[in-house]
């Protein structure tokens, strides 16, 4: 009878023993298999905030880059026919540069630095943006000047075809000499401008000295993709019509709908911004160009 009680109770602390070895075992395999689904939907949880992140992120990595026209000049017909000149800005052409400025300066985007064209129309807008800022803003603002942000060449009309450019000059200009209105004869009048200088810069009706269309092509793709490389954000850059619609048409962002509304001699700013891949962004006029 004794020893049938002692090997019963070894039995049962046998058993004991057994449940106690076997119950964590149990346990670590719920564990494991909860644990991959618990991890997954932390993961579920917390992808909202990692794409905020990554949008916060890519948004400090672009830049906003300013490209500005320069002011308007005097112009005129017969100046073909004098040779190249490096023309400044007239009353007009300083007003609309100040009331730029202070829009930019309004809306809160101070240049970081001004990178400019060597020519006189150019320099001078950039001289009128500096003292709008230094006046409103106490900020003396730095400049650049770049040969590669010039105008195309057109060549020396004073020595070359001078009777063909005269003809061209008398055909455009009927187009608006019989206007009254004084309004619908400017538009007429700037439309014939822009038709003499696309006739002119025609391949075969240049100079022999004009700069060569590729080369010129070239020299604004380097200017351009090098500042908006290098350079920090709010940089602005002042070049000429020709330049900065050429440059903007290659990076597809001058489609009909942008090249239609920057026209005329006064232009609003572009606000562009670019993303370290090089894609650049149109993202709006300053001013909008109805508000001229």
């Amino acid at each position: 009878k004794k020893v049938k009680e002692q090997k019963k109770v070894k039995e049962q602390k046998k058993v004991k023993e057994q449940k106690k070895v076997k119950e964590p075992k149990k346990v670590k395999e719920q564990k494991k298999v909860k644990e991959p689904k618990k991890v997954k939907e932390l993961e579920e949880e917390q992808e909202p905030q990692k794409q905020i992140e990554k949008e916060i992120s890519r948004e400090i990595k672009e830049k906003v880059f300013i490209f500005i026209r320069h002011g308007d000049t005097d112009w005129k017909w017969r100046d073909i026919l004098e040779g190249p000149k490096d023309l400044s800005l007239n009353e007009a052409g300083k007003k609309h540069i100040i009331k730029l400025a202070q829009e930019l300066s309004t809306e809160g985007i101070v240049p970081a630095k001004i990178f400019t064209s060597t020519l006189k129309r150019c320099i001078e807008t950039t001289e009128n943006i500096q003292e709008v800022f230094r006046e409103e803003r106490r900020v003396l603002l730095e400049s650049a000047k770049r040969e590669g942000l010039k105008e195309f060449y057109h060549g020396d009309w004073s020595k070359e075809k001078r009777e063909w450019v005269e003809d061209m000059i008398a055909e455009q200009k009927k187009k608006f000499k019989s206007i009254e209105d004084k309004v619908e004869r400017k538009k007429v009048k700037t439309e014939a401008k822009r038709e003499l200088s696309m006739k002119l810069s025609t391949d075969g009706n240049r100079p022999g000295d004009a700069e060569k269309r590729e080369a010129f092509e070239a020299r604004i793709r380097q200017e351009f993709d090098e500042i908006l490389e290098k350079e920090s954000n709010n940089t602005f850059i002042v070049s000429h019509g020709g330049v900065i619609k050429k440059y903007l048409t290659y990076k597809k962002i001058f489609d009909g709908e942008i090249s239609n509304k920057w026209i005329g001699d006064n232009r609003p700013a572009l606000i562009l911004t670019r993303i370290p891949d090089g894609e650049l962004k149109f993202i709006r006029f300053i001013p909008e160009p109805e508000e001229f």
